[in-house]
């Protein structure tokens, strides 16, 4: 399941760099493998952070979902009952 998310994601990615002439994205919160859990991006100041938005475009596309909670009540997304 994990590798399908990631596919989707990979997909809504580079759907979203082409269509804005991107020549490439970063993931800002990638680490270096050294260790030290060190950030590879320095700094951002996120004004192009684009996150939000493929995320958005993900949940649009998601099946809605519903959870029976101990109670039997229903869990909504936010995580209150029904």
């Amino acid at each position: 399941m994990m590798d399908l998310l990631m596919q989707d994601i990979q997909t809504a990615v580079n759907d979203k760099a082409k269509r804005a002439g991107y020549s490439m994205v970063i993931d800002t919160s990638a680490r270096v493998a050294n260790g030290a859990n060190t950030t590879v991006v320095l700094y951002s100041n996120g004004e192009n952070d684009i996150t939000d938005e493929i995320s958005k475009q993900l949940n649009a596309a998601a099946p809605a979902t519903t959870a029976t909670t101990p109670s039997g009540g229903t869990a909504l997304p936010d995580g209150l009952l029904k």
